[in-house]
């Protein structure tokens, strides 16, 4: 996984380009107003696997709340990313986050994590102090026994810091999200803190002398390796030509506190890059190993250079190769992939080599500009290049010659568990386009929609890789489907939906009737049976005045309710068997 980090002028602290899914919900699934090119915007919020509500229509919520009650009060979950520990294949509970506002002004904030597999096996676990009366479980028989908030007795719920700091926009910069097992936060003064299940309080990541700033903490998928970039205190310079800061590495089960050191003086702005991609970027391997992988500048003006590190092991650093772009490893953690030779455009040659070692590169395809690994074999490359052409290569390392998918194509959007391509033969404004859909072996071609405005962050392929989800934009809205790739039928989902996300394979989560002056609104489950075909029976009714959300794993659901009433509080509703 790889974090394309925004382009810094460190001393002005001016964000220059986008960030990426490593420190924020970009990615995510709301569905915002038209943006003045025609595109679709982000709403009030981004939402990968959690969120918050985006723009819609008015209010007609009757007061509905189903779920069990973790706490009372004003509060949301995670804005910068996801709420849950979600690391394959976890052998312990899971547990989630959300902060708690406890002034008139919403300005102090509280961090509670808690233990929601406690909750899903009907454990009474409460956060926070009671103040209201329990909500109305009864609309749903699963909706579960009321866990009216009371004071903490346990160690099921903590409270990490009633001193929350942290970014409400996006790009972030100090962020507050889970990755993997593993959460990161900061306190008073934007110190840097990491906390993973079985602690019983934060734990340090950097110290930072005065002026400085650690920016951009993230955490690995899977391990416990950990990351800051260290902005250093620095006059404003008006005409800077380049900007250095130091990359931070350590492991959040690391001996002492402060947990991170020096790996590496990176550049984090150039006046090189300016107007192109960056060229500072940084991420972790899958798999064992504790890997972090990062790209900076030579110098001012020297070539993009990637490096790799163990987490907690100095002396494994190691100088991977020159003049790479857009890298990636493969699920197995078996080959790097990256793009060299892009020369500032962003199209460059498709190269892959063995990891972590990286020695002898195999040549791919040239001037590509956009390239993504299947999932579910690990060496499947499907690559867009300059001229839109959407081609596969099954076996990369082998040079073999590539299979056409499409021609045309503008966008390469996404790639499918099994192999599924998503992409964009038609641009329609900044964000939105036409839909189309293919698997890397040239089988079952699908045109998704070939006219309407598809805002592009509402495509995502449901988990078991069986269809797409999407919406386009009509007169009041947006309208959300529902395609099986298998025959490519089409199914509607609902109409005015400002949300719409998969909860496993089985339920479509969305929002409609949203409310402008609660900035919330009414989140509903539609039913997916046997065949990947949607239900004939009607959505199901979650709760009424829902601001932000949660998924964990495939079947529990987290929300906060907020309207100024006795029912506002943090719910967690289970779908399980």
């Amino acid at each position: 996984m790889k974090t394309a980090a925004p382009c810094l002028m460190t001393s002005l602290l001016l964000v220059a380009g986008g960030g990426g899914a490593g420190c924020s919900s970009d990615a995510g699934l709301i569905v915002g107003g038209v943006d003045a090119g025609g595109g679709i915007g982000g709403g009030d919020a981004a939402a990968g696997r959690d969120g918050a509500a985006g723009d819609g229509g008015a209010d007609r919520g009757s007061g509905l709340v189903t779920g069990v009650r973790v706490f009372s009060g004003t509060a949301r979950m995670l804005f910068n990313g996801p709420s849950c520990t979600e690391e394959p294949g976890p052998t312990g509970d899971r547990w989630c986050a959300f902060v708690a506002f406890t002034d008139a002004t919403m300005q102090a904030r509280s961090l509670y994590v808690f233990n929601a597999s406690r909750v899903a096996a009907g454990a009474d676990v409460r956060c926070g102090t009671a103040s209201s009366n329990g909500a109305d479980a009864g609309a749903d028989a699963d909706a579960g026994a009321d866990a009216d908030a009371g004071t903490n007795a346990d160690a099921d719920c903590l409270l990490l810091t009633a001193d929350l700091w942290g970014d409400s926009s996006s790009p972030v910069l100090h962020g507050t999200f889970f990755q993997g097992a593993t959460l990161v936060y900061y306190e008073e003064g934007f110190a840097p803190y990491v906390w993973r299940p079985g602690m019983t309080k934060g734990r340090l990541l950097a110290t930072r002398a005065t002026g400085e700033d650690a920016v951009y903490c993230t955490p690995a998928p899977t391990g416990t390796a950990v990351l800051c970039v260290l902005l250093p205190n620095a006059e404003p310079d008006l005409n800077p030509t380049v900007a250095f800061a130091d990359l931070l590495i350590g492991k959040s089960d690391g001996a002492s506190e402060p947990l991170l050191s020096v790996a590496d003086t990176v550049v984090v702005w150039s006046a090189e890059d300016a107007g192109f991609r960056s060229t500072f970027s940084f991420g972790f391997a899958p798999g064992p190993g504790d890997h972090v992988a990062w790209t900076t500048r030579d110098g001012a003006t020297g070539p993009e250079t990637l490096k790799l590190q163990k987490a907690g092991d100095p002396a494994s650093k190691a100088t991977i190769a020159s003049n790479v772009h857009h890298w990636d490893v493969s699920p197995d953690a078996a080959r790097w992939f990256w793009l060299s030779d892009t020369r500032g455009t962003g199209v460059g040659l498709l190269q892959t080599a063995p990891f972590p070692g990286g020695a002898n590169p195999t040549d791919v395809r040239a001037d590509v500009s956009d390239y993504g690994v299947v999932p579910s074999d690990g060496k499947t490359v499907v690559a867009l290049t300059k001229d839109g052409a959407l081609v596969a290569f099954a076996d990369p390392a082998a040079a073999t010659d590539a299979l056409v998918l499409d021609s045309q194509v503008q966008v390469l959007l996404s790639l499918g568990a099994d192999g599924h391509a998503a992409y964009v033969k038609k641009r329609i404004g900044t964000n939105g386009g036409d839909l189309h859909v293919t698997r890397a072996d040239g089988t079952k071609p699908c045109i998704v929609e070939p006219t309407r405005q598809v805002p592009f962050r509402s495509v995502s392929f449901v988990p078991n890789a069986g269809a797409i989800l999407w919406a386009h934009s009509y007169d009041v809205g947006f309208e959300a489907h529902y395609t099986r790739l298998d025959d490519c039928n089409t199914m509607p989902i609902a109409t005015d939906i400002t949300l719409l996300e998969s909860i496993g394979d089985e339920r479509v989560l969305f929002m409609d009737q949203f409310d402008n002056v609660t900035v919330s609104g009414t989140m509903r489950i539609r039913s997916i049976g046997g065949g990947n075909t949607v239900s004939a029976a009607p959505p199901t009714a979650i709760a009424d005045h829902v601001d932000s959300y949660a998924i964990m794993g495939t079947d529990t659901l987290l929300y906060t309710v907020n309207a100024g009433r006795e029912q506002d509080g943090v719910y967690m509703r289970s779908f399980g068997h």
